[in-house]
């Protein structure tokens, strides 16, 4: 089946009053939707989106990545950033890396990979702002999940240049010197070793178990006991250093709250997770935009 990837939209405007959900896969705005319907409020609702494209776009977003946030408080008037970004494993060492033949930082091993901040920036986006609990706001995605879902052409077309990076295949060209072993569990997100074809159904069935076990125990489902031996012996086996010295993120005490300098774009001062401080230019192209009235 052949996809004509070029823009020809001939949709109206999306119009609302009292809440809106944009985001790149419909199933993610039906999810955050979903929440606003309930009575939750946009912190709730994009949970819910980011969620669920963890299932439906899970080669361009994932729990095991970070989670940033720009919350607009209509009642105070301010802005909070949240910084879900993880630091560096327990035992990464540049001289290490340096010993290895590398002169800058590998993209794709395991020695590049942080402690995940995107569970812990859920759980404390919702404490701060939300209404609703993870178990709430967890429910669409781990039913697609479980249940499964049609793959949409767009997606379809980029998971399909994924597969090699999730066998980790021998021919595989990561630009890093050594890929280190196969990955049989990149079949997880496959079909009988392919990538999913647009308008086939897709279940992630470990993802939605996952997702049970952090709606059920919070984010010390992702950061403490089993599963937190389990990511941390994975990314060891491809060089990344003992994650086992288990880190929460959470909210920056530093981080400040301005206004908007205007609809394009926010400035404000975030504290990052190295030393010091940045003036951070946000330009608007997240992975969702929720508003709610």
């Amino acid at each position: 089946m052949n996809h004509d990837f070029t823009f020809r939209s001939r949709r109206s405007n999306v119009l609302a009053r009292r809440g809106m959900v944009a985001t790149s896969q419909p199933l993610a705005a039906q999810a955050g939707l979903a929440m606003l319907q309930a009575g939750g409020n946009a912190a709730d609702a994009a949970i819910a989106t980011a969620a669920m494209l963890n299932v439906v776009e899970p080669m361009s977003t994932g729990i095991g990545g970070d989670c940033f946030a720009l919350y607009w408080d209509a009642k105070t008037k301010t802005v909070t950033a949240l910084n879900g970004s993880g630091r560096a494993a327990g035992g990464s060492s540049i001289a290490d890396l340096r010993g290895l033949g590398y002169n800058r930082m590998p993209a794709l091993t395991g020695h590049s990979v942080s402690i995940p901040g995107t569970v812990a920036g859920w759980s404390d986006l919702l404490e701060r702002h939300g209404r609703m609990t993870l178990a709430d706001v967890l429910q669409p995605a781990i039913y697609t999940a479980e249940t499964g879902y049609p793959v949409t052409e767009w997606i379809a077309n980029g998971w399909a240049t994924q597969v090699k990076k999730l066998l980790r295949s021998p021919d595989w060209q990561s630009g890093d010197l050594d890929n280190g072993p196969e990955q049989p569990s990149g079949n997880e997100l496959l079909i009988n070793g392919r990538s999913p074809r647009a308008g086939e159904i897709m279940r992630i069935p470990t993802l939605g178990a996952t997702m049970r076990a952090i709606a059920a125990e919070g984010k010390a489902a992702i950061y403490a006991g089993d599963f937190a031996q389990k990511i941390s012996a994975h990314v060891q086996r491809y060089g990344g250093g003992s994650h086992l010295r288990i880190w929460l993120p959470t909210s920056p005490p530093g981080t400040s709250r301005l206004w908007p300098t205007s609809t394009a774009c926010v400035s404000m001062n975030v504290r990052p997770m190295a030393r010091g401080w940045r003036r951070l230019s946000l330009p608007i192209w997240p992975r969702a935009l929720i508003w709610r009235r």
